[in-house]
């Protein structure tokens, strides 16, 4: 939810014939996303934001960093597609897309 800090033309070439398929799949992601982001919370370790749906009831965590947490299931890789096994940590990508749930959405993760 930032207001983006750059022009539509970058040395007279539009900004969308020089994105990448990250950049693509990141957009592709919000949008995706957008409706499920109400409250926003910045994590203390700077490796991720997570957001919550107006109900409370879905977390949304953009994830920055290859890590491992543990999260409240069922968890969904948003950016894949794929729910992910049951685990006490999950694996996550870098620059991937987490939805999850459960009672008492946290506001931190792995503090």
């Amino acid at each position: 939810m930032a207001s983006p800090s750059f022009g539509l033309f970058q040395d007279g070439v539009r900004i969308d014939k020089l994105w990448t398929e990250a950049h693509k799949r990141a957009l592709a992601d919000y949008y995706a996303q957008r409706p499920f982001m109400h409250r926003r919370f910045l994590l203390e370790d700077g490796q991720g934001v997570l957001w919550h749906d107006r109900e409370g009831k879905r977390a949304t965590l953009w994830n920055f960093a290859e890590r491992e947490l543990e999260l409240s299931g069922p968890v969904r890789d948003e950016t894949t597609g794929r729910t992910l096994a049951q685990a006490a940590k999950y694996k996550l990508e870098a620059k991937h897309t987490y939805a999850f749930g459960g009672a008492g959405l946290p506001t931190q993760l792995g503090v």
